[in-house]
């Protein structure tokens, strides 16, 4: 996953964490709401280091964002979301997993749910 090469560095203060996908998003009128955020990684350690690095990210920057839904399981995924539906959610999705779900597969079930919502593809395999 290319944004675990800036988890490993020394950041000055005031420095900018940058990853993909998560952006402050501003209404129009000066409020701000939150960005909800999934993960889906069949990897517990490469779950667990993309979680650390987000939380880190929303920290360090003050981004209004959480992480709602962290999962090994695509269908445990959607069925969060078949309960409590999400608009504009930001989703990082492991490109393969060891069930029938692929990650484009699980993307295109969730643009049926949320079709405005992100998708950020993650790997540990050399593409």
């Amino acid at each position: 996953m290319g944004i675990l090469l800036q988890n490993h560095r020394k950041y000055a203060p005031g420095a900018r964490l940058t990853i993909p996908g998560i952006i402050n998003h501003n209404t129009g009128g000066g409020a701000f709401f939150m960005l909800k955020i999934y993960l889906c990684e069949d990897s517990k350690p490469q779950l667990d280091v993309l979680e650390s690095t987000i939380q880190k990210y929303l920290f360090i920057n003050h981004s209004n964002g959480k992480i709602v839904c962290k999962t090994q399981n695509p269908m445990e995924l959607l069925s969060y979301l078949h309960a409590a539906p999400s608009y504009l959610g930001l989703y990082y999705l492991d490109v393969e997993f060891d069930c029938q779900f692929d990650g484009f597969s699980l993307a295109q079930k969730i643009r049926e749910i949320d079709p405005r919502g992100y998708i950020v593809f993650i790997t540990v395999h050399p593409l």
